[in-house]
């Protein structure tokens, strides 16, 4: 892909691995790396670890009426405190930050939004051994509490260079790639053995 060579471009510049091709004699140990590309890039991604601003406008013309501006309110908050649970209990890097990182580095941001039910407390159905029924109905009302509030899914960053959009103005779906070993490879798809030999098993393949 062009687009993944552009990339291993601009990632070799954010890595700083341009000191041979800047190599001359007669510079001598007076070399300057660009380092400029770098420093802007981590700055603004610190800079963007702050939460944003949600705003929920309230229904109907003229701000609506007191119920509806009440209702925005809540709405406002809710939103708020569901965007700090994510990017607070995220299994992977903050959202926002490594939003604006990979915007920066590869001018593209993409996120994955998957359903995982682990984030959903199971409900308790009966009490605990030696636990009194005012405990049990208090972690009962706990686990309600957090059903309620949360929302069992994860919004993961991925990598620009992994995904594979359709070939449309508008793509309606994405592929994903990864690196497995050619093991894992030639596990799932045996008829992939032509097209690995002479690789050994614990290369990583796209």
């Amino acid at each position: 892909w062009k687009r993944n060579q552009s990339y291993a471009a601009q990632e070799r510049l954010y890595m700083l691995r341009f000191s041979e091709d800047m190599a001359r004699p007669e510079w001598g140990e007076d070399a300057v790396l660009p380092t400029a590309h770098r420093l802007i890039m981590d700055t603004a991604a610190v800079m963007s670890s702050e939460l944003p601003v949600i705003e929920v406008p309230p229904v109907g013309g003229d701000g609506g009426g007191e119920q509806a501006r009440a209702l925005a309110s809540k709405l406002k908050r809710y939103f708020s405190s569901l965007w700090w649970r994510y990017e607070n209990t995220q299994p992977e890097e903050p959202i926002l930050q490594t939003t604006f990182f990979w915007l920066l580095l590869r001018g593209a941001a993409w996120h994955k939004t998957i359903y995982n039910p682990d984030k959903w407390p199971d409900r308790p159905t009966a009490a605990r051994r030696g636990e009194s029924d005012e405990d049990f109905d208090l972690r009962l009302a706990e686990i309600d509490a957090d059903r309620r509030q949360n929302i069992p899914i994860e919004v993961l960053n991925r990598d620009p260079a992994t995904i594979m959009p359709e070939p449309a103005r508008k793509p309606t779906y994405v592929f994903e790639t990864y690196k497995r070993t050619v093991a894992e490879v030639l596990y799932a798809w045996p008829e992939a053995r032509t097209h690995l030999a002479g690789r050994r098993q614990t290369d990583l393949v796209d």
